[in-house]
């Protein structure tokens, strides 16, 4: 069976990998997938936030990004918020495109990276409350 370190340790490697494939992605000009996999950064870190400060359980698989970090002691910031939801909808879209939402025509590449700046700044954050 695998230990709450050794979760916490693998969440952490993967939310890494899934920053760099982020990365790649916008390099490439595949600015959904980028905004996607930084999504999924932020998940893993939270979930290994969650798990950190909640010794009995698990996270949940699927959750709201604001809702998940407000069950630890992370205390985000009016940009983190924004922040949170936006990358919530952008998880909601690209699993359930809806034609009428026009968010995913805002996926150009200033918009891309200022948002993979904020979730750099997230990242950073949510990483020292792991250290």
């Amino acid at each position: 069976m695998i230990t709450k370190a050794e979760r916490l340790a693998t969440w952490i490697e993967v939310a890494a990998e899934q920053w760099e494939c982020s990365q790649q992605l916008y390099k490439s000009a595949s600015y959904e997938g980028a905004l996607f996999w930084a999504f999924m950064a932020i998940k893993s870190l939270g979930q290994s936030l969650w798990l950190q400060e909640h010794p009995n359980g698990l996270p949940p698989r699927r959750p709201r990004l604001g809702k998940l970090l407000a069950a630890t002691s992370f205390c985000p910031t009016a940009e983190h918020l924004t922040l949170l939801a936006d990358l919530d909808h952008w998880r909601d879209d690209m699993m359930e495109p809806n034609p009428e939402d026009q968010f995913r025509d805002r996926a150009t590449a200033e918009y891309t990276r200022h948002y993979l700046i904020g979730v750099d700044r997230l990242r950073r954050v949510l990483l020292a409350h792991l250290s």
